[in-house]
This record gives C-alpha cells, structure tokens and sequence, in this order.
C-alpha cells in the first residue's frame, strides 16, 4: 500500500495527498510520511517533486482539508500547512520564505514527537535534512555577503540540537528499536555537516562525548546500541570523527575510525 499512498500525493490534488498522510499515520507509518511530505532526496539532496497543488501555489484550502480529512489527528494539520507551504515556496524559488514556513513546521513536529515513539523517526529524519538544505539556499539567496554571515544555517544548528535533545532524552533503553536514541547519530551527523560548514568544530565534542563517554563499567551509548543504531549511520558517525580526530593530531583514533567507515 505505500507505494500506492506515495504515488496518490505525489500526482494527486490537495485531497488524495490528505488522505494518504491520514492512511500513513493510521498505520504508523513513518517512512510513508517521509515519502509524502519530503522536499529534499536524502540521496542526492535534489529538490523532490511536489504534487501539483503546490507546485501550483493552491494553498487556500488546506487549514479546512486538514480538519476535514486529518480530523483524528488534530495536532498534525497546523504543521502539514506549515511544511506544504514551505515547499511551495521552495518550488517558487522563494528560499527564505520556505526556510521561515519550515521552522514554523519542525517545531510542531517536534511537539508531535515528544508525544510518540520512534516509528516517527522517518519523518523527523527527513525534517532535519530538508531544514538544513533550506536554511542554506536561504543564505545563499542572500548573495555572498548572506553565504558568509550564514544566519539561517546558524539558527539551524539551534533548531537541530532540540532535535537531538528529543530523541537524546528518551527513557525507553537505548537498545530497544523503539527508542529514539537509535536515530541519534544521524541528528548529531547533520549536525557535523552544520559545524564543518560554519568552520565551528569544536562544538563537536559536545556530541561526540554525549554518545560516547561511559559511566563506571557500563559502555559508552554507541557501545551499547550498535545493533540498533543503522549501519549507514554508524558509518557517517564515524567517518566525521575520524575527520575531527586528524584536525587534532590524533592519527590513531583517525585511522581507526575512517578504517570503520571504509570497511562498511
């Protein structure tokens, strides 16, 4: 069926693009709520298609479609406005405006997930690659001068620590699949992604001591959740790692790190 949910939203009007997010959250299903509302490929950072009621900018009717079709959902209709319009500005070429709809977005996302468990974990994934993306071609829509003060990709490092704080906060046991701490790392990678960019490393460590500093004989949260945590994660995790540990002369660790994301 979610090929079928994904493929209604993308083509179809306002109302079949409801009615699959209705079907998805019927059925907990995160990644089909990724699918939907995505406006970046994970994979190559292209801008995804939008169905053609966004594309088209006909956003009048939304706020009653989602009361209408999304009626047992009540907290979700505000924050599918908010993202629908940002794509829709994103397809317009409006940058900043589409980042500024999209913040609006991913904080009710957020109030949604400290409501939840980890099958959301899709969708706040997505969210935290598309604020990134955003919050960069806002500053570059701002010419070099915005490139260079880079306010909206420093606003998102913010924004991005509340995500990590959300999962990072979860009780359920860190090697449950149903806790959020498994989908950590990829927060705390977008947010490498963010320091390198901003040149602002040494807020890595933060993170990186978070995930991996072990109290007395229990094992550092990496240690203990490997099997949960997904390997392209892990990957990634270690790969920026290996790169701080050769900026501060750490060649062994480098070595040990970089040999763990080439050997995966």
């Amino acid at each position: 069926h979610r090929g079928h949910w994904r493929s209604a939203a993308r083509e179809g009007n306002m109302e079949s693009y409801f009615s699959s997010l209705a079907n998805a959250l019927n059925a907990y299903d995160g990644q089909a709520l990724a699918q939907t509302m995505g406006l970046f490929s994970q994979q190559d950072s292209q801008i995804r298609p939008a169905p053609g009621f966004i594309k088209r900018n006909e956003l009048g009717n939304m706020d009653r479609m989602a009361r209408q079709i999304l009626g047992d959902f009540p907290k979700w209709g505000d924050m599918v406005v908010d993202i629908a319009q940002a794509q829709g500005a994103l397809h317009a070429g409006n940058f900043v405006q589409a980042y500024t709809a999209f913040v609006s977005g991913w904080q009710k996302l957020l109030s949604l997930f400290a409501e939840e468990t980890a099958w959301m974990m899709a969708l706040v994934h997505q969210a935290v690659h598309d604020i990134r993306m955003l919050a960069m071609a806002a500053d570059s829509a701002g010419g070099k001068a915005g490139q260079i003060a880079a306010k909206n990709l420093n606003e998102t490092t913010r924004l991005l620590q509340n995500g990590f704080a959300a999962c990072w906060n979860d009780r359920t046991d860190p090697r449950s699949p149903e806790s959020k701490k498994t989908g950590v790392l990829y927060i705390i990678v977008t947010l490498f992604k963010t320091y390198f960019k901003l040149n602002t490393l040494r807020l890595c460590k933060n993170l990186i001591k978070a995930v991996e500093v072990k109290v007395g004989n229990r094992p550092s949260f990496v240690e203990a959740a490997g099997d949960v945590i997904p390997v392209s994660d892990m990957v990634a995790y270690r790969f920026y790692v290996g790169r701080l540990n050769m900026f501060e002369d750490q060649y062994t660790e480098a070595e040990k790190n970089l040999d763990f994301a080439l050997a995966h």
